[in-house]
């Protein structure tokens, strides 16, 4: 397959906007570290508002790399494989913005015990950006360590889904959480190991090109 020549522009686009889209999950940590220690303030509001500009940022970002591609003289297949990977990346940093303003909106009050492994699992996601942007740099690249780099991907999704089901588990064990209070605290931190299972959704996207690549 013919792969991308003439698109330095177009690959430093997308490291800005993967670096955009890393500044939305940066944005969600704090977020959620600022609301287990501190709980519902108008800081917690202003972080929202933060993290909805940063999404908004990368959204830009991604259009203006769809509208570039479309200028560019790329087999409609590349191009198309472009737009599903830009597509399913772009999921992780909305899912970390609805999650903030559904803990908002809904004025959620997770038991603190179940802190630490929440704060466990939203680190697991950002692992997992982090190993997204060394895949698609690597795709982009030599292609030769790709299936190494989603190898760790799947791994740290495992990881995440350990976490999800632990801090669950603990949930619904609990004498101090009444059922329906359980059941909206189970919602959130399925939301929050679904970043997890998005960035796993990446990662086969990328064992994907990098073997049309290859090919």
């Amino acid at each position: 397959m013919i792969f991308f020549k003439r698109t330095r522009q177009i690959q430093t686009r997308i490291q800005e906007y993967l670096d955009s889209a890393a500044e939305v999950l940066e944005a969600y940590q704090r977020g959620l570290d600022y609301y287990f220690g501190r709980g519902i303030t108008p800081h917690f509001q202003a972080l929202v508002d933060e993290i909805h500009a940063k999404e908004s940022h990368a959204d830009d970002l991604r259009r203006n790399i769809e509208l570039e591609l479309y200028k560019r003289s790329l087999l409609p297949e590349s191009r198309e494989d472009i737009f599903r990977l830009l597509e399913v990346v772009d999921q992780i940093p909305n899912k970390c913005e609805d999650i903030l303003r559904q803990i908002l909106a809904q004025r959620l009050d997770i038991p603190a015990e179940l802190h630490g492994e929440i704060r466990e699992l939203a680190q697991v996601a950002k692992t997992m950006m982090g190993l997204i942007r060394e895949g698609i740099a690597e795709v982009f690249g030599d292609n030769r360590q790709v299936q190494d780099i989603t190898s760790r991907i799947d791994q740290q999704e495992s990881v995440g889904d350990r976490l999800q089901q632990s801090v669950i588990q603990k949930l619904f064990d609990s004498d101090s959480v009444d059922t329906a209070d359980k059941v909206l605290f189970r919602d959130i931190i399925n939301e929050i190991g679904s970043v997890c299972d998005l960035a796993d959704d990446v990662g086969i996207s990328l064992d994907i090109l990098s073997v049309k690549r290859l090919a």
